[in-house]
């Protein structure tokens, strides 16, 4: 009786172990799953849905938040948070357009200076919003709220709330491009996912990531810089957000 009991009990405690595996990983595929229905449901209800030319459209347009999803991925793996990446991404296409149809200046008329300079406001914002988390300890969240603002602000003085049409051709073709039937953008950001993939895999940078993100104290006991890991993520996804505003 007493060996019956017994495996009834390791038969219970595998039966919940079971379960609850079982839970976590429906709960991690949740999103691909969610996915998957989405599909099924727009395959059945419209005929055009999985043909090649839309297939290749939405790849084309989910493109520009893969990589601005990228940078925020760093930043989500710190434990951290990043509310401004989409006026950010705004915020640059503006000061890219603005700089280029300027009537003077080294900016006239040329696409990689005003698009370098777009990209580095873009970055400094994030570097802004890295060193307030990092020296005075300020929630991220109320940083990047903060810094939200500070960025669509930009974009209202700057614009005077009027649209801007003339972008340079440069950033016309590479948003409009392709490969045979694949959008060029598409295959660049395949790129930058490769790049942050092998970094967070690869490099020591990739590893203190996960550290600071998993147990800052232990990881400033083993000598990593926690501060300035932040600093560099939020830099990075601030980067990354203007890249992605460049394509917009």
């Amino acid at each position: 009786m007493a060996e019956l009991k017994n495996i009834a009990v390791r038969t219970k405690k595998t039966m919940i172990g079971f379960r609850g595996l079982l839970e976590s990983r429906l709960a991690s595929m949740a999103p691909l799953l969610t996915l998957l229905v989405l599909i099924i449901l727009f395959s059945i209800t419209s005929q055009k849905f999985l043909t090649p030319d839309n297939l290749f459209n939405i790849t084309g347009q989910i493109a520009i938040l893969a990589m601005v999803a990228s940078g925020m991925t760093l930043v989500v793996l710190l434990g951290e948070i990043d509310l401004s990446v989409a006026n950010i991404a705004t915020m640059t296409g503006i000061i890219i357009a603005m700089l280029y149809t300027s009537k003077s200046g080294v900016f006239s008329g040329h696409a990689l200076p005003s698009i370098l300079a777009g990209i580095l406001a873009a970055t400094f914002i994030g570097l802004v919003a890295g060193l307030c988390v990092s020296k005075l300890g300020i929630p991220s969240f109320a940083v990047t709220l903060a810094t939200m603002q500070i960025s669509r602000g930009i974009t209202m003085t700057v614009t005077e709330g009027e649209p801007i049409y003339t972008i340079p051709q440069s950033l016309k073709w590479l948003g409009t491009f392709r490969i045979g039937p694949v959008p060029g953008i598409a295959l660049i950001a395949v790129g930058v996912v490769l790049i942050f993939y092998l970094v967070l895999k690869f490099t020591h940078f990739g590893r203190y990531i996960y550290a600071v993100g998993g147990n800052r104290t232990a990881a400033k006991t083993v000598g990593i810089r926690n501060g300035l890991i932040i600093t560099l993520v939020m830099s990075i996804a601030g980067m990354m957000a203007g890249i992605g505003g460049m394509f917009t």
